[in-house]
């Protein structure tokens, strides 16, 4: 049996990865660790912070690890800029706590931790994994410390840890918060959408499905050598504005924007090159932005009631 432990088991890709790992790990002995009690379903369930020191004493109970992919992280952009100090607790000080306390795990085959393409800050080309590292913001800042702290780790504490950059992921159950949530919300309910900038901020925009089928590839694959570093990019691009127009397509309906000034965290260009995913792993994406919205569109607006994108996925694809 293979033990597989994921921090930020409850969150949008946590929820979506153990899912995953049942489907293509059928060996598998998943643990889900969150400080949220609300993990999905895995075979085991640890409520714990990794903040706090005694994850030490939580991790040790558990017994032998094979692997770990490291979740877990405070990722909202915007909110480090007024409190970057909740960013330097929840993610830097949280993974130094994880890697100390896997250090004596001798059973450890692979440490995956996922970190951001904000690393990159503004892009006018796809980024490589070699290209110069410009974080803009405490929260992009913090996932680079989390990047130098576990490649570190590799030589003093023998930690075989690789690191994944995801780009901008959507799928069913994602955070409210997050753009194709509030502009559905927006359309199913014919209130405003908050339109920030000019719409003409752009990304890479990956299925959160296809993602989590990057991160088991990389998790197991043979060719991957200790101290990778993988975009995980599909490569579809489309700006703000284009998203909100695929939106308005796929639902029928038009949106009132109001338009608000973007503030400096905010990149105008974010695009990734995942041609190294490619060839070292073979994985391909196998979905697209456009069939996901007319998906999404037809579920929403033809729910009897709305009860927001989050709940909704959830619900409808059974995330939870």
């Amino acid at each position: 049996m293979t033990t597989i432990l994921v921090t930020g088991a409850a969150g949008f890709i946590g929820r979506h990865l153990i899912k995953a790992l049942s489907r293509k790990v059928p060996d598998a002995f998943v643990i889900g660790l969150d400080r949220d009690a609300e993990i999905t379903a895995c075979n085991r369930r640890v409520v714990c912070d990794l903040s706090q020191t005694r994850i030490f004493q939580a991790l040790e109970a558990l017994g032998p690890i094979d692997y770990v992919i490291h979740l877990a992280a405070q990722s909202y952009v915007h909110f480090s800029l007024s409190r970057p100090d909740i960013y330097i607790q929840n993610n830097i000080l949280a993974t130094s706590n994880l890697v100390q306390a896997l250090a004596t795990q001798g059973s450890l085959k692979r440490f995956l931790l996922v970190s951001s393409c904000e690393v990159y800050g503004d892009t006018q080309s796809p980024a490589c994994e070699t290209d110069n590292l410009k974080p803009r913001t405490p929260y992009a800042a913090s996932k680079l410390a989390q990047e130098h702290f576990v490649l570190s780790a590799i030589e003093h504490q023998r930690l075989p840890a690789v690191v994944c950059r995801l780009f901008n992921n959507y799928g069913w159950g994602q955070q409210s918060n997050r753009l194709i949530p509030r502009i559905m919300q927006a359309l199913a309910s014919d209130r405003q959408f908050e339109l920030i900038g000019d719409g003409s901020q752009t990304r890479d925009w990956i299925a959160v499905e296809d993602t989590c089928d990057a991160l088991i590839c990389v998790l197991f694959e043979k060719r991957v050598s200790t101290g990778a570093v993988f975009n995980v990019a599909s490569e579809e691009v489309y700006s703000v504005m284009q998203v909100l127009q695929l939106c308005e397509g796929a639902s029928q309906k038009q949106v009132l924007i109001q338009q608000s000034q973007k503030d400096t965290g905010h990149l105008n260009m974010s695009l990734g090159n995942a041609e190294r995913l490619r060839s070292v792993t073979g994985w391909r994406r196998q979905r697209d932005l456009p069939g996901f919205l007319a998906a999404l569109a037809e579920e929403t607006l033809n729910a009897s009631k709305w009860l927001g994108c989050q709940e909704l996925g959830l619900r409808a694809r059974g995330i939870s």
